[in-house]
C-alpha cells in the first residue's frame, strides 16, 4: 500500500508518496494540473491513498481524482496541529507529514461536499454576503444621520429613503452625494438579490425528497432559510446527535476547562463551525419569537436569567440552539416539526392564552 500526501497552493502542489515503511517512493512540486499529476499517481493507482489539506481551491483536484476513481480524504486544517505547530514547515515537510499521518490513520476527515451541489451552496453563500454588504450600506447612511443630529431617526426611515429626500435630511452637497452612492448601492444590490433568489426557489422546486418541506415546518423557517440549512448541512448522518449538530452549527458556546478555570464564548474558540447554518438558525430564531407565543415564552424566560448588555444575544442563541436541534431530528427522522416534542403541555397552553 502507498500514501500520497499533498501540499495544495495556489499554482503549485507538494506532493509526497511514500511506502509502508515510510520510505519516499516520489516527492517533488508539480503544477496545479489534474493530468500531471495523475501522471505520477498512474503507477500506484491500484494501492494508493491520497490525502490532502481542506485549503480555498480543493475542489478541482478533489473531485478530479475521485472522478477517476482514486481514493481521496480531505484533512481538517483546524485539527492537523503536527503540521500548523511544527517548528520547521515547509511545503516538502508538510506533504510528507499528511502522508505519514494517513499511513498511521491520524488524519483528521474533513466533509467532501457532493460536486452536484457545491454550484448552489456558492450561490447561498453569495447571497448571504450580499446581504452583509446592503446592511453595510444601510449603517453607513445611519452613521451620517447621526453625525449629523438626527439622533431620533429609525431604522425604518433610512430605509425608505429615496434621493429626493436627501436634502431633507442633509444640507452639505457632499453629504447628499454619500448618501446618494449608498442608496444606488442598496437599488443596485436589491436587484442582484431578487435574482440570486428566483435560481434559489427554482432550485429549492427541483430538490429531490421533501427534506425542503419538513424543515419550513419549523417556526421561523422560510424557504431560503431552509435551502441553507439544508445545503449547509450536507448529509445529516456524518453527525452523531444533535449536540455535535447544534456544535457544528455554532449556536452553543465553546468551552475550555483547566484547573478550575472555566472559559466559554469567544475565548474558547466558538467560531468554529459553519458561520452560515449559524446566520440561519439566529435568523429563524428571531422570526420566532416574534411571530409565535410559545417561542416569544421561551425568550423572554431566558431574558430574565441574563441580565446585562448580553442578555438579549444569548437569550436569542438559546432559541436558535433548540431551533437547531429541531431541525436535527427533522433531518434524521425525516419528519415535521412538532411542538410537543420541545414544549410541555403547560407551556403550550399558557402560549395560547398569550396568542388569544
Amino acid at each position: 500500500m502507498y500514501y500520497c500526501g499533498i501540499d495544495l497552493g495556489a499554482k503549485q502542489s507538494q506532493v509526497c508518496i511514500i511506502d509502508e515503511s515510510d520510505g519516499v517512493r516520489f516527492e517533488g512540486k508539480l503544477p496545479n494540473d489534474l493530468s500531471i499529476i495523475v501522471k505520477h499517481l498512474k503507477r500506484y493507482r491500484q494501492e494508493i491513498c491520497i490525502v490532502l489539506e481542506s485549503t480555498f481551491n480543493w475542489d478541482w483536484i478533489v473531485y478530479g481524482l475521485q472522478r477517476l476513481g482514486y481514493s481521496v480524504t480531505m484533512a481538517h486544517t483546524l485539527a492537523l496541529k503536527a503540521i500548523s505547530s511544527a517548528k520547521v514547515k515547509t511545503d516538502k515537510r508538510d506533504a510528507y507529514t499528511l502522508a505519514r499521518l494517513h499511513r498511521a490513520g491520524m488524519i483528521p476527515e474533513a466533509y467532501i461536499y457532493p460536486a452536484a451541489q457545491r454550484p448552489i451552496r456558492d450561490l447561498l453563500r453569495r447571497r448571504w454576503r450580499i446581504v452583509r454588504q446592503r446592511a453595510e450600506h444601510l449603517r453607513s447612511i445611519r452613521f451620517m444621520l447621526y453625525r449629523q443630529g438626527h439622533v431620533t431617526h429609525t431604522q425604518a426611515d433610512a430605509k425608505a429613503m429615496e434621493r429626493e429626500d436627501l436634502s431633507d435630511w442633509f444640507d452639505d452637497p457632499d453629504h447628499i452625494d454619500l448618501a446618494g452612492f449608498d442608496l444606488d448601492e442598496i437599488a443596485h444590490l436589491d436587484e442582484t438579490i431578487r435574482r440570486f433568489e428566483k435560481r434559489l426557489k427554482e432550485a429549492a422546486a427541483d430538490w429531490e425528497g421533501n427534506h425542503l418541506k419538513q424543515l419550513m415546518t419549523i417556526p421561523g423557517v422560510g424557504i431560503i432559510t431552509a435551502l441553507t440549512i439544508l445545503i449547509e448541512t450536507g448529509t445529516i448522518d456524518r453527525f452523531e446527535d444533535g449536540r455535535r449538530y447544534s456544535s457544528y452549527c455554532r449556536v452553543v458556546p465553546g468551552c475550555a476547562n483547566s484547573s478550575g478555570v472555566n472559559t466559554r464564548g469567544k475565548n474558547a474558540k466558538s467560531k468554529q463551525g459553519n458561520p452560515y447554518l449559524k446566520w440561519a438558525f439566529n435568523m429563524a430564531a428571531c422570526k420566532a419569537i416574534q411571530f409565535y407565543p410559545e417561542y416569544k415564552m421561551l425568550y423572554e424566560r431566558h431574558l430574565k436569567r441574563h441580565k446585562g448588555k448580553g442578555g438579549k444575544p444569548i437569550s436569542i442563541n438559546t432559541i436558535a440552539h433548540r431551533i437547531a436541534l429541531v431541525a436535527y431530528h427533522v433531518l434524521k427522522e425525516n419528519e415535521p416539526y412538532h411542538k410537543e416534542k420541545l414544549f410541555s403541555s403547560r407551556d403550550l397552553r399558557n402560549a395560547a392564552k398569550i396568542g388569544q
